[in-house]
């Protein structure tokens, strides 16, 4: 029987074996690696989709025909990460050099080619388990590489995935476990290992939430390049510090945009499209709320008045600034906690037996309320109208529903009735915010502010805004657009504290220190339920 020599993904040893073995790990640092004669590793080149799985001798067989290049990567699963097949020392030197200009890749013969089968998109096991994140494997049985098949070049691309339509609807869903896979998604899924319909229902709901944000958010952007061009945003009274500053601001809108898409396009690498949101976030709120602290007077041209009426326009640009950063600022700190509620909603619906998303919803519930009192009541100073008080307490009420049906979401949920009644108390709370929505914007056209009772908005000269200014058309949508985004990017983060608490929580069973935990909570739970004993003096 032949002895091959494999290479060890970790430390890039190599290990001899019998290629029968039935087992096999690394001299050196000890990795467990799979059977030489098994179809484990994957190949990929570039980055992009790989191909797989090939047992070791048909991966140097393709080496020796340049099919497989030294260049591109390999993995296996248990291998913390991608590896060139170059960098590896029983591979590099019987490896062929790479060819200046190389073909189009041509993907090796499938090892096992697909089987008729009944329903060709049913989720088929994984010899060796569902791979980590960046190292996709395709299951036997499953469908033909949806991103290049044998035969065709490297990296083809896939067919038309579902419309804005299809993506807004899916994005407006709050029960996540009612949500259609399509069929090419399944078979992306099922290639990068995703074979459990709920997983696969999160990361299709992230990818639709993010193609509904891409178009909402870019025309929000646009609509503020549009404000500066007209004359609107009123550059022609700015220093040029001024004009940078305020250029900043806007082009931190397209921050959202352009995180959405490159979300989108690897939705399938969670941990990637994770962190691609939320630089993107960061950027985008961050950027506002930092050039918010510089004094607006900083940024006004006033070297044309008189030295001895400077410092008077200086405190007259500071009050005005004051007003525009507040406006400003609105629709990026009102869209965090609605997207933190809708962000828990989703992931109570789809995972109704955990309880952390039901805790964060009942507890982010009185920061909403607060935040929506202080905005709100600054507002109502200077333009008090009944409209706007009903507004007001409309948006207040509808997040209370929340708080006074805790025990529906702070508990494991195990019924489709217990499960409905979290679509019915969010229906019914969407309707008052949307009864509380429409007043706000009918007070914007009635009401009046200021001592001359002058129209928010209004198509009359005595109007501060007219209905078609850019401005008052980018409020809304941006604010539907961030709240969207950051619903995204809030899930993400609950699910990711769902599975630390989980692993945490499986490492602590049967420990000492778990117990004497549990005997804690017990009594300080229980303190004085049964008898109440006092202390002299106490």
């Amino acid at each position: 029987m032949a002895i091959l020599s494999i290479p060890c993904l970790r430390c890039r040893a190599t290990a001899q074996a019998d290629e029968n073995a039935p087992g096999l790990s690394c001299p050196s640092c000890g990795l467990a690696m799979p059977p030489p004669a098994s179809a484990a590793w994957m190949v990929s080149r570039e980055g992009t989709q790989p191909f797989g799985p090939y047992t070791f001798a048909q991966l140097t067989e393709y080496l020796g025909q340049s099919q497989v290049l030294p260049t591109d990567s390999l993995w296996h699963q248990g291998a913390p990460d991608w590896v060139q097949a170059g960098q590896l020392p029983a591979l590099a030197g019987g490896a062929p050099a790479a060819q200046p200009a190389p073909q189009p890749y041509t993907a090796p013969e499938q090892p096992y080619a697909p089987q008729p089968q009944a329903d060709p998109y049913a989720a088929q096991p994984q010899q060796y388990g569902a791979p980590p994140y960046g190292a996709p494997a395709q299951p036997y049985g499953a469908p033909a590489q949806p991103y290049g098949a044998p035969g065709q070049p490297y990296g083809a691309p896939v067919a038309a995935g579902p419309g804005f339509g299809l993506h807004f609807k899916r994005a407006v869903n709050w029960n996540l476990s009612s949500i259609e896979i399509l069929p090419e998604e399944r078979a992306v899924l099922l290639a990068n290992g995703v074979d459990d319909d709920h997983a696969g229902r999160f990361l299709i709901w992230r990818r639709s939430v993010l193609g509904a944000v891409m178009p909402i958010t870019l025309v929000s952007a646009l609509l503020a390049v549009l404000s500066g061009l007209t004359g609107d945003r009123g550059w022609g009274q700015l220093s040029a510090f001024g004009i940078l500053v305020d250029l900043l601001r806007v082009l931190s809108l397209f921050a959202l945009p352009a995180a959405a898409f490159m979300a989108q396009k690897i939705w399938y690498r969670q941990r990637r499209s994770r962190n691609t949101l939320i630089t993107g976030f960061m950027v985008a709120f961050a950027t506002p709320l930092v050039l918010g602290l510089i004094p607006f007077s900083w940024l006004m041209d006033l070297n044309s008045i008189n030295p001895m009426e400077r410092a008077q326009a200086a405190a007259g640009a500071g009050f005005i600034g004051a007003i525009l950063v507040y406006v400003t600022l609105m629709p990026a700190v009102l869209s965090l906690i609605p997207g933190v509620l809708r962000a828990c909603l989703r992931i109570k619906a789809l995972l109704p037996e955990a309880t952390l998303p039901g805790w964060f919803l009942v507890a982010a519930t009185p920061l909403y309320i607060l935040l929506f009192l202080v905005i709100f009541s600054v507002i109502n100073q200077v333009a008090g109208h009944f409209l706007l008080i009903l507004g007001v307490l409309a948006l207040l009420i509808a997040p209370t529903l929340y708080m006074i049906n805790s025990s529906t979401f702070t508990k494991p949920l195990r019924t489709p009735a217990e499960i409905a009644k979290v679509g019915s108390v969010q229906n019914l709370a969407m309707g008052i915010a949307l009864t509380g929505v429409v007043m706000l914007v009918l007070w914007t056209f009635v009401g009046g502010i200021g001592p001359q009772n002058v129209a928010l908005i209004g198509g009359e000269g005595s109007s501060l805004l007219r209905p078609w200014n850019p401005r008052v058309l980018q409020f809304p949508i941006d604010f539907v657009g961030r709240s969207l985004f950051t619903t995204v990017v809030v899930a993400d983060l609950i699910m990711q504290m769902n599975v630390s608490m989980w692993r945490h929580d499986k490492q602590s069973e049967g420990v000492a220190e778990a117990a004497h935990y549990d005997r804690m909570m017990a009594e300080i739970e229980e303190a004085g339920a049964k008898t109440e004993v006092r202390m002299p003096g106490y």
